[in-house]
Parts: structure tokens; sequence; C-alpha cells
């Protein structure tokens, strides 16, 4: 009997000269007595890599390229923290559809990837009672002002604001927080009414709502004085040369106010008279630099003089809790909406969710996440779009069985996957956790094949090869071993 050690490096192929003669005497057999490799892991690099999809009829919209770099298991969540960013920024609030929206890419529980987005629907937040209303009321004609308090008109002390619906801060998603000015105080009034986002709840603001970088982090305030629109970007106070536009009760063609998540930043724009329909006078656009959610507030700074009217929100919907969706949170969302008179911002979507489209950057790319075809098309949901991989996600080779092929050896095997004689020396069951990376195979009984050598022979190279059992070749990584034996029949 004759025991063999075969080598291999990063391949899967055991090509091994024997440089002394080894004398294979007739009517020899062979057997597998071990064997040991190590998968080599998969990796993905990415290179200007851009991801494309499209809502409904609109165009695709293409992300920002990846960050360029080598993707395996251990910061396979950096590649998926990219993909959610570039997909986020890259929702606009000007194309139909996006409004309202973010994705979210994440790995399951049974180890498959998930993208995910959802329309959330816009609201009146003030007419569905989903603000918390201080010192707040309407008239019949759907106009809201601050109704009397017997608090100083200098310091806002009425306001709508929530605590719990969210809003878009542009790398979440993309939404807006918008209304259309109705009334404000005469020429040279210091008093007014803003709209903006804070860091702070703001009901945990003891009933003082004050116009400042310690309460808002983005915001717009508008009040009809010799300067323009005041505002806060980043936490930092600016003045505009923009004037608040027709400041008369009910008219048309009053200013809107619009706080939008867009394209990966905030911006305060305004639309009004002056501005073609659909283009608004941008007072700042900044990509939000803090870590703290981020809440709507409305503060009022006069009690009898100002007044707003078409209050519209899209919070911020995160498609990872387990909450109601956006639509079941809100009742009934609104039908398509267009607001009254010239300047006209982009439209939110009507209810009515429509196909999305999703294309991958490149196959190769498609495989490393788990997905069969880099086109896929998206039915409309019962809720969210939820895009999910084929395949489990797999950084090694994940077999369960292994085939031991001789290449300048026959034997008499047969291999019923293929339909056709091969000449397989074993096939190994891998004894470790298909997820390991490396595979070890000892063999308890011992099968001896016929090498049906008729004569003597010297036996100058043995070459071996280990595959899956769909004969796609295994990539192995590091040193190899395995261990074969060959005797003469009957010994």
């Amino acid at each position: 009997m004759k025991l063999v050690r075969l080598t291999t490096t990063d391949s899967n192929v055991f090509s091994n000269d024997i440089q002394g003669d080894l004398i294979l005497e007739k009517d020899s057999q062979i057997c597998l007595l071990n064997a040991h490799f190590e998968k080599k892991e998969i990796t993905y690099t990415t290179s200007n890599d851009i991801f494309k999809y499209k809502i409904g009829t609109a165009t695709f919209t293409e992300t920002e390229e990846l960050i360029n770099d080598t993707y395996d298991k251990s910061n396979f969540k950096s590649l998926t923290d990219d993909i959610e960013t570039k997909l986020n920024e890259s929702l606009d609030v000007g194309i139909p559809g996006h409004a309202g929206s973010n994705f979210l890419v994440k790995r399951t529980v049974d180890n498959h990837l998930e993208i995910v987005t959802d329309y959330g629907y816009v609201m009146n937040p003030y007419s569905s009672s989903k603000f918390e209303n201080v010192g707040v009321e309407d008239t019949t004609g759907g106009t809201v002002y601050q109704k009397a308090s017997g608090g100083s008109e200098e310091t806002p002390d009425a306001m709508l604001g929530s605590n719990r619906l969210l809003s878009y801060d542009g790398l979440n998603g993309c939404g807006y927080f918008r209304f259309k000015l109705n009334q404000l105080p005469a020429l040279g009034t210091a008093k007014g009414v803003y709209i903006g986002l804070t860091a702070i709840e703001p009901e945990n603001m003891g009933g003082n709502f004050p116009f400042n970088t310690t309460n808002l982090k983005f915001g717009i305030h508008a009040r009809n004085t010799t300067s323009g629109y005041d505002f806060i970007a980043q936490g930092v106070e600016g003045t505009s040369a923009f004037f608040p536009e027709n400041s008369t009760p009910g008219n048309n063609d009053n200013d809107v106010l619009c706080i939008e998540a867009t394209n990966g930043v905030i911006e305060g724009v305004i639309y009004s008279d002056s501005q073609p329909d659909g283009v608004g006078q941008v007072l700042f656009s900044e990509k939000y630099n803090g870590s703290l959610e981020l809440f709507p507030i409305i503060g009022f700074f006069s009690q009898t003089d100002v007044s707003i009217r078409d209050i519209q929100y899209t919070p911020y919907h995160d498609t990872d809790e387990d909450v109601e969706p956006v639509s079941a949170l809100l009742g009934d969302p609104l039908p398509t909406q267009v607001l009254v008179g010239t300047p006209q911002p982009p439209i939110q979507d009507s209810e009515n969710k429509t196909p999305m489209v999703f294309e991958f950057p490149n196959q190769a790319l498609t495989n490393f996440l788990g997905f069969k075809n880099s086109l896929i098309t998206l039915p409309v949901p019962d809720d969210v779009f939820s895009l999910t991989s084929d395949k489990s996600l797999q950084f090694t080779d994940i077999a369960e069985t292994y085939i031991v092929e001789l290449m300048n050896l026959q034997v008499e095997s047969f291999d019923g996957y293929l339909e056709q004689r091969k000449s397989i020396l074993s096939v190994v069951n891998n004894v470790r956790e298909s997820t390991l990376d490396d595979v070890v195979f000892i063999s308890n009984n011992l099968i001896w094949l016929d090498l049906n050598n008729s004569f003597e022979s010297v036996l100058r190279n043995i070459d071996v090869r280990i595959v899956t059992d769909t004969y796609r070749p295994v990539d192995i990584q590091n040193r190899a071993n395995m261990t074969i034996l060959i005797k003469k029949k009957g010994e």
C-alpha cells in the first residue's frame, strides 16, 4: 500500500509531480483518505457603480456613484449603508412619486438582502388633527391663525407641531413641509409666522416657541418688514434679499413657504407669483450635519393679523420599524395636491401607487447581492415596495457536497446529475458548517475503486480536482492538502 499526499495553493486542481518513480502495480486500487481546503472569500469591487430606478411613467433616476472599494463579509454593511444613502440622496421632491418616499437597504434575519421603499402620503396636519395644537384655530374658510391668548405678540406662544411625525432630512429620504401665507401684519411690524424643523420636540418647549437657533435647525420666518425673509439653516440665522409678496387675505397669489428634503439636502424655498410655476426662490440649501431627529413646527407671533392656509406635510416613515404604514397612520390620504393660485410647488402624486423598475449597475454586483436579474419590475404593492434577493447572501461557497475527480487516472464511476461516466474518486460531504471558510473530510470507511490497469506502469504525475456537486470549480485559497491511498487489489 502506498500513501500519497497531494497539495495545491490557491487552486482547486491538485497537480503534483512525483520525482521518484511510483510503481502502479497491475490491478491496483485507489481511495481517498482525507482532504482539507479553505474556501476563498467572495468579494466585489465597486467601480463607479450607480443604481437606476423609476416610479410609474417617470424617467429613470440615477444615484451618485458608490464609494469605490472592495467588499466582503467584514465590511458588507458599509456597502449596504452606501447603497441606502445614495438611493435616498437621489430622491427629488420635484419628481412625481418621490415626495414622501425613502429607501431602506438591510440584511434580513434569514440572510437575504432587502431593498424597501414606500410612498408616504401628504397630509394636512391641522385638519387631520395629527399635529399638537397650542393656541391655534381656524375659520370656516380654512385659514389658520393664533387665537387670543393674552401672551406677548413679540414672543410666539402658539404653534402647530408634532413629537411623533418625524421629518425627512434629505439623508433619510424625500419630503416637504409647507404652507401658503394668507395674511401678514402691516408693513414695518416685526411680527409674523414661521415654518421650521427642530431637534427639540415641539410639545416639550414649555409653551414658548421663538424663532431662534436654540429651537430651530432649519426655518423660514415671514414678516412684513423692510428686510427680506429671515431663515435658519444648520442652526445659523440669516436674512435674504427676497421679500414676501401679496400678503392680502385670501389672495390666490400669496407666497408659499416650503422646507424640502430633496437630493440629500434640506432646502428653504419660497414659491411666489413672480417666479415661474414650480420654480422657487431658494433661501438655503444645506446637507443636515446633525444626528438628532427633526420635528415639524409652525410658530405664530401675532394674534389677530397673521394667518396661513393649505398646510401640507409628508412625514418620514421608517419602513424598518414594526409600525403602521404612513397611509394607515394618517387615515385617508389627500388626493393629488394642487395649491390654488399661481405659485406651484412640486405636487404630491395621488394616492394611487404605480409600478417601480429597479436596475442594478451590473450582473457581478447583482450576483454578489443575491439577485438573479439586474433589471427588476416591481408590481404595485398593498403597502411598501420590497425587493428581496433571490438567494441568501454568500461570502464563501456554501455547498454541502464536493466531488473529488481524478483527471489522469480512470475509475468506473458514474454521475446521475450528468447522466454519464465520470472518474469520481469520492463524493465529500462537508462535516463543518457550510458557512465556515474551511472544509474538512476524513474517510471513516475506505472505499477502494479499481483502476483497471492490466499491466504494471510508472506513475510520475497525479492530477485531481475538487468541484461542487454541479461541477463548478471551487475557489480555494491558501494551501490545501489531500491524502490518497493506492494498493494492489487483494492486498
